[in-house]
């Protein structure tokens, strides 16, 4: 098993706690093998070019390399201490993988001692935004149109299943793929695959509180009110339908035909059947006829 180092280890030539002969810097990533006992104290196997070529006691510190996390924000400063006037060594960006190993409390803010992939340290923010174990087995929303279903997390994978707004998931795995794509392992009662990182998610606690509040209030609601919430749209097109024909009535009677009278009713009628905004149709009436 791989494990980065946390802090410099002692290694030591055999089970024996006087065969110390050679330090594993902080940071560093070795091959660990079996466990063993002697007089009390566990040892683990070092393992180099698959040979045992050590001993580390199994209270030194380490990090297993699949339980990073990802930056979630556009870039985050990495600090040398854990203090906003300390010098920055590095930023990282959105989807870097990075590793939580301590926490410090300088004032009234809060830091984190990180580690990234390549074994370098240094301290960021507590409120820095990223994406970890917090939002494994979590459940979300859909909140857009629809969202694709992959069998792997590669858009030229099959897709397995379409799921719509609304939605209910459980998010198990948030992972980067070949080409660096981050995507999330996901699940239903019925489905399982993998949806792009872009999707537009909702916490299904606050789903759930706002479809409670848009439930309290249409019990509320009178029904006048509520037929019309309902059918606002037909509604107001009924209405623009008859003012056209007015005017159009008035301009026979005058002996005139008015076009404004005919595109008035025409958006009116065409609102009505497809219930949609009447704003809209004029709206594609007009650049349609430019």
């Amino acid at each position: 098993m791989k494990r980065l180092i946390i802090n410099d280890s002692k290694i030591y030539s055999s089970t024996q706690i006087n065969d110390e002969y050679r330090i594993l810097n902080d940071g560093q990533l070795v091959e660990l093998g079996e466990v063993k006992v002697e007089s009390g104290i566990r040892w683990i196997e070092v393992i180099e070019e698959n040979k045992i070529v050590g001993y580390v006691c199994d209270d030194v510190k380490l990090i297993d390399p699949a339980k990073h996390i990802f930056v979630y924000q556009p870039w985050v400063d990495v600090h040398s201490l854990p203090s906003e006037g300390s010098s920055v060594l590095r930023r990282y960006k959105k989807f870097d993988e990075i590793y939580i190993v301590d926490k410090f409390k300088e004032g009234q803010k809060l830091w984190y001692k990180i580690y990234d992939i390549d074994g370098n340290s240094g301290y960021i923010e507590s409120d820095t935004n990223l994406l970890s174990e917090s939002i494994s087995k979590k459940q979300f929303v859909i909140n857009q149109d629809y969202v694709d279903v992959y069998e792997n997390p590669d858009k030229t994978s099959d897709i397995k299943s379409r799921i719509f707004a609304g939605h209910e998931i459980v998010i198990t795995n948030a992972i980067k793929n070949s080409n660096k794509e981050m995507w999330f392992e996901i699940c239903t009662p019925l489905i399982q695959g993998y949806i792009p990182e872009s999707t537009f998610l909702e916490d299904y606690s606050t789903y759930k509180e706002r479809q409670d509040d848009i439930e309290k209030n249409l019990i509320n609601i009178s029904p006048t009110k509520a037929f019309f919430l309902a059918h606002n749209n037909r509604i107001v097109s009924g209405i623009i339908t008859l003012f056209g024909l007015i005017i159009l009535i008035m301009g026979l009677i005058l002996g005139a035909i008015y076009e404004s009278a005919i595109v008035i009713m025409g958006i009116g009628i065409v609102s009505m059947i497809f219930d949609i905004n009447f704003a809209e149709v004029y709206h594609l009436i007009v650049h349609r006829g430019r």
